[in-house]
Protein backbone atom coordinates (compact mmCIF):
# COMPACT_ATOMS: atom_id res chain seq x y z
CA UNK A 1 0.00 0.00 0.00
CA UNK A 2 1.22 3.45 -1.26
CA UNK A 3 -1.15 6.21 -0.12
CA UNK A 4 -4.42 5.80 1.98
CA UNK A 5 -7.28 8.15 3.11
CA UNK A 6 -10.16 8.49 4.96
CA UNK A 7 -13.30 10.49 4.91
CA UNK A 8 -16.08 9.34 8.13
CA UNK A 9 -15.91 5.50 8.05
CA UNK A 10 -14.27 4.84 4.53
CA UNK A 11 -11.38 4.53 3.82
CA UNK A 12 -9.16 4.80 0.29
CA UNK A 13 -5.94 2.60 -0.21
CA UNK A 14 -3.70 2.90 -3.10
CA UNK A 15 -1.79 0.16 -4.03
CA UNK A 16 1.59 0.11 -6.43
CA UNK A 17 0.39 -3.26 -8.47
CA UNK A 18 -3.07 -3.32 -7.10
CA UNK A 19 -4.78 -0.64 -7.81
CA UNK A 20 -7.26 1.17 -6.00
CA UNK A 21 -9.48 -0.23 -2.97
CA UNK A 22 -12.18 1.60 -1.60
CA UNK A 23 -13.31 0.39 2.13
CA UNK A 24 -15.47 0.27 4.78
CA UNK A 25 -14.54 0.11 8.44
CA UNK A 26 -17.70 -0.98 10.74
CA UNK A 27 -17.32 -1.26 14.60
CA UNK A 28 -20.27 -3.18 16.12
CA UNK A 29 -21.31 -4.23 19.85
CA UNK A 30 -19.79 -1.37 21.72
CA UNK A 31 -16.33 -1.92 20.38
CA UNK A 32 -16.71 -5.73 20.06
CA UNK A 33 -16.20 -6.22 16.52
CA UNK A 34 -14.56 -4.68 14.32
CA UNK A 35 -14.16 -5.03 10.59
CA UNK A 36 -13.12 -3.80 7.35
CA UNK A 37 -15.35 -4.56 3.83
CA UNK A 38 -14.05 -4.04 0.73
CA UNK A 39 -16.78 -2.18 -1.14
CA UNK A 40 -15.47 -1.76 -4.14
CA UNK A 41 -12.04 -1.63 -6.23
CA UNK A 42 -10.28 0.24 -9.81
CA UNK A 43 -11.09 -2.38 -13.01
CA UNK A 44 -8.46 -5.23 -12.25
CA UNK A 45 -8.27 -5.51 -16.31
CA UNK A 46 -6.66 -2.06 -16.19
CA UNK A 47 -4.32 -1.74 -13.05
CA UNK A 48 -3.29 1.65 -11.85
CA UNK A 49 0.23 1.99 -10.28
CA UNK A 50 -1.06 4.16 -7.41
CA UNK A 51 1.24 6.93 -5.91
CA UNK A 52 -1.16 8.93 -3.67
CA UNK A 53 -4.98 9.00 -3.77
CA UNK A 54 -7.82 11.19 -1.96
CA UNK A 55 -11.40 12.24 -2.14
CA UNK A 56 -13.08 14.62 -3.86
CA UNK A 57 -16.27 16.19 -2.35
CA UNK A 58 -19.25 18.20 -3.72
CA UNK A 59 -22.14 18.06 -1.54
CA UNK A 60 -23.47 14.56 -1.62
CA UNK A 61 -21.62 13.36 -4.40
CA UNK A 62 -18.10 11.48 -3.69
CA UNK A 63 -15.09 10.94 -6.17
CA UNK A 64 -12.19 8.67 -5.72
CA UNK A 65 -9.03 10.26 -7.15
CA UNK A 66 -5.55 7.94 -7.90
CA UNK A 67 -2.39 9.37 -9.28
CA UNK A 68 -0.01 6.80 -11.52
CA UNK A 69 3.70 6.98 -12.35
CA UNK A 70 3.42 8.47 -15.31
CA UNK A 71 1.41 11.85 -14.21
CA UNK A 72 -2.15 10.65 -15.02
CA UNK A 73 -5.08 11.33 -12.61
CA UNK A 74 -7.55 8.84 -12.71
CA UNK A 75 -11.40 9.46 -10.99
CA UNK A 76 -13.83 6.62 -10.54
CA UNK A 77 -17.03 6.74 -8.17
CA UNK A 78 -18.29 4.39 -6.71
CA UNK A 79 -22.28 2.73 -7.29
CA UNK A 80 -23.90 -0.01 -5.60
CA UNK A 81 -25.30 -1.45 -8.57
CA UNK A 82 -23.41 -2.86 -11.83
CA UNK A 83 -24.17 -2.58 -15.24
CA UNK A 84 -22.68 -6.03 -16.17
CA UNK A 85 -19.25 -4.18 -16.66
CA UNK A 86 -18.94 -1.41 -14.31
CA UNK A 87 -20.46 -0.71 -10.71
CA UNK A 88 -20.90 -2.42 -7.31
CA UNK A 89 -17.55 -4.43 -6.94
CA UNK A 90 -15.73 -2.41 -9.67
CA UNK A 91 -15.40 1.51 -9.39
CA UNK A 92 -17.07 3.39 -12.14
CA UNK A 93 -14.67 5.09 -14.25
CA UNK A 94 -15.34 9.22 -14.92
CA UNK A 95 -12.60 10.27 -16.21
CA UNK A 96 -8.58 10.26 -16.79
CA UNK A 97 -6.32 13.45 -17.48
CA UNK A 98 -2.79 13.49 -17.99
CA UNK A 99 -0.92 16.30 -15.48
CA UNK A 100 2.43 15.63 -17.63
CA UNK A 101 4.57 14.62 -14.17
CA UNK A 102 4.15 12.34 -11.36
CA UNK A 103 1.93 13.35 -8.42
CA UNK A 104 3.08 11.60 -5.48
CA UNK A 105 1.09 13.86 -2.76
CA UNK A 106 -2.46 15.22 -2.57
CA UNK A 107 -4.00 17.36 0.13
CA UNK A 108 -7.81 17.36 0.62
CA UNK A 109 -8.93 21.28 1.51
CA UNK A 110 -12.26 22.41 2.20
CA UNK A 111 -12.49 25.53 -0.52
CA UNK A 112 -16.67 26.14 -0.02
CA UNK A 113 -19.26 25.04 2.00
CA UNK A 114 -19.56 21.53 1.18
CA UNK A 115 -17.30 21.35 -1.40
CA UNK A 116 -13.60 19.84 -0.79
CA UNK A 117 -10.80 19.88 -3.50
CA UNK A 118 -7.41 18.22 -4.34
CA UNK A 119 -4.04 20.45 -3.63
CA UNK A 120 -1.67 17.90 -5.56
CA UNK A 121 2.51 18.59 -5.77
CA UNK A 122 3.57 17.47 -9.77
CA UNK A 123 7.01 16.42 -9.94
CA UNK A 124 7.66 19.02 -12.09
CA UNK A 125 7.06 21.58 -9.71
CA UNK A 126 3.73 22.81 -9.89
CA UNK A 127 0.82 22.62 -8.03
CA UNK A 128 -2.19 21.31 -9.23
CA UNK A 129 -5.91 21.78 -8.18
CA UNK A 130 -8.91 19.40 -8.86
CA UNK A 131 -11.83 21.26 -8.26
CA UNK A 132 -15.43 19.70 -8.65
CA UNK A 133 -17.82 22.08 -10.00
CA UNK A 134 -22.04 21.52 -11.38
CA UNK A 135 -23.26 20.21 -14.41
CA UNK A 136 -24.01 23.09 -15.94
CA UNK A 137 -20.83 24.89 -15.95
CA UNK A 138 -19.30 21.69 -16.62
CA UNK A 139 -21.42 21.36 -19.86
CA UNK A 140 -20.85 25.23 -21.22
CA UNK A 141 -16.74 24.68 -20.50
CA UNK A 142 -16.77 21.73 -22.03
CA UNK A 143 -18.44 23.45 -25.28
CA UNK A 144 -16.07 26.34 -25.22
CA UNK A 145 -12.93 24.61 -24.80
CA UNK A 146 -14.03 22.29 -27.84
CA UNK A 147 -14.38 25.60 -29.71
CA UNK A 148 -11.15 26.76 -28.73
CA UNK A 149 -9.33 24.25 -29.82
CA UNK A 150 -10.54 24.32 -32.95
CA UNK A 151 -9.85 28.20 -33.72
CA UNK A 152 -7.27 29.17 -31.61
CA UNK A 153 -3.41 28.33 -33.60
CA UNK A 154 -1.35 26.52 -30.94
CA UNK A 155 2.25 25.09 -30.55
CA UNK A 156 2.88 23.28 -33.37
CA UNK A 157 -0.53 22.78 -34.73
CA UNK A 158 -1.24 20.00 -31.61
CA UNK A 159 -4.26 19.63 -29.89
CA UNK A 160 -4.59 20.28 -26.86
CA UNK A 161 -7.01 18.86 -25.42
CA UNK A 162 -5.42 15.68 -26.88
CA UNK A 163 -2.22 16.54 -24.51
CA UNK A 164 -4.42 15.45 -21.72
CA UNK A 165 -5.27 12.16 -22.81
CA UNK A 166 -4.46 8.80 -20.56
CA UNK A 167 -1.65 7.04 -22.87
CA UNK A 168 -1.37 3.19 -22.29
CA UNK A 169 -3.77 0.38 -23.10
CA UNK A 170 -7.60 0.88 -23.68
CA UNK A 171 -9.73 0.23 -20.34
CA UNK A 172 -12.73 -1.90 -20.22
CA UNK A 173 -14.93 0.86 -20.54
CA UNK A 174 -13.38 4.08 -22.29
CA UNK A 175 -13.09 7.07 -19.23
CA UNK A 176 -15.32 9.48 -19.63
CA UNK A 177 -14.98 13.16 -20.08
CA UNK A 178 -15.51 14.49 -16.32
CA UNK A 179 -12.66 16.57 -16.26
CA UNK A 180 -10.96 20.18 -17.94
CA UNK A 181 -8.13 22.16 -18.56
CA UNK A 182 -8.64 25.46 -16.68
CA UNK A 183 -5.33 26.49 -18.03
CA UNK A 184 -7.02 26.12 -21.61
CA UNK A 185 -10.04 28.15 -20.70
CA UNK A 186 -7.90 30.94 -19.61
CA UNK A 187 -7.23 31.47 -23.21
CA UNK A 188 -10.57 32.63 -23.62
CA UNK A 189 -10.31 35.69 -21.68
CA UNK A 190 -7.32 37.07 -23.34
CA UNK A 191 -8.15 36.31 -26.85
CA UNK A 192 -8.96 39.59 -29.30
CA UNK A 193 -12.73 40.01 -29.50
CA UNK A 194 -13.16 39.49 -32.63
CA UNK A 195 -12.74 35.72 -31.37
CA UNK A 196 -14.39 35.81 -28.25
CA UNK A 197 -17.51 37.29 -30.26
CA UNK A 198 -18.32 34.23 -33.35
CA UNK A 199 -17.34 31.90 -30.16
CA UNK A 200 -20.26 33.64 -28.23
CA UNK A 201 -22.97 33.01 -30.92
CA UNK A 202 -22.01 30.07 -31.74
CA UNK A 203 -23.17 29.38 -27.27
CA UNK A 204 -25.64 31.68 -27.62
CA UNK A 205 -24.51 33.60 -25.22
CA UNK A 206 -23.18 37.12 -24.86
CA UNK A 207 -19.43 37.20 -24.59
CA UNK A 208 -19.79 39.30 -21.25
CA UNK A 209 -22.28 36.20 -19.74
CA UNK A 210 -19.56 33.67 -21.01
CA UNK A 211 -16.54 35.46 -19.24
CA UNK A 212 -18.79 35.54 -16.24
CA UNK A 213 -19.52 32.03 -16.28
CA UNK A 214 -16.69 30.36 -16.96
CA UNK A 215 -13.94 32.60 -15.94
CA UNK A 216 -14.59 32.02 -12.05
CA UNK A 217 -13.84 27.93 -12.38
CA UNK A 218 -10.42 29.32 -14.61
CA UNK A 219 -8.88 30.69 -11.67
CA UNK A 220 -5.80 29.11 -10.17
CA UNK A 221 -6.56 30.42 -6.65
CA UNK A 222 -7.98 28.44 -3.87
CA UNK A 223 -10.07 30.18 -0.95
CA UNK A 224 -9.08 28.25 1.92
CA UNK A 225 -11.78 29.01 4.70
CA UNK A 226 -9.65 30.82 7.91
CA UNK A 227 -9.47 29.58 11.15
CA UNK A 228 -9.11 31.17 14.52
CA UNK A 229 -5.82 33.33 14.25
CA UNK A 230 -6.22 33.03 10.52
CA UNK A 231 -4.80 29.67 10.34
CA UNK A 232 -6.38 27.08 7.33
CA UNK A 233 -8.89 25.02 8.79
CA UNK A 234 -8.47 21.34 8.62
CA UNK A 235 -10.49 19.57 5.94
Amino acid sequence: VTAMSSIKNFLLLGDLRKGLDFVQWKEEGEGQTRSLRRLSRSPPSSLVTVLACDFIVCGKSLGLLALDHVGTAHLYQYTPHSDGREGDQVLRSCATFATGFPCRSALRLQTEPGLQSLLVASGGGELLCFKPIDDQAYRTIATLLGMLATRLPFRGGLNPRAFRHQEGPPALVAPRRSIEDASLLRHFAFVSCHLQSPIAERMRMPAAALLRATLPHASSLLDVPQGPRGAPENS
